[in-house]
């Protein structure tokens, strides 16, 4: 996958879940680190979440998002 952003882009590896319901990806650079999911389900809801991980720190979480089509059963 490539992601671009003012000009600048970086490629990284974008694999199937082992449930093949979504995918995953992540990035390293400059001592931070990157893991996110995004998973679409049978009702159609999107839900993406993003760890961070900077320097020596415990991983957080950065991102958590749900999106639903309006009338949707989500």
């Amino acid at each position: 996958m490539r992601a671009y952003n003012d000009g600048r882009y970086l490629e990284t590896d974008l694999e199937l879940t082992q449930e093949h319901k979504g995918v995953s990806w992540g990035f390293v650079g400059g001592g931070t680190k990157t893991s996110s999911v995004l998973r679409i389900d049978e009702n159609g809801k999107w839900t993406e979440s993003t760890q961070i991980t900077s320097g020596s720190q415990p991983s957080r979480n950065l991102i958590e998002l749900a999106v639903s089509l309006p009338g949707s059963s989500a």
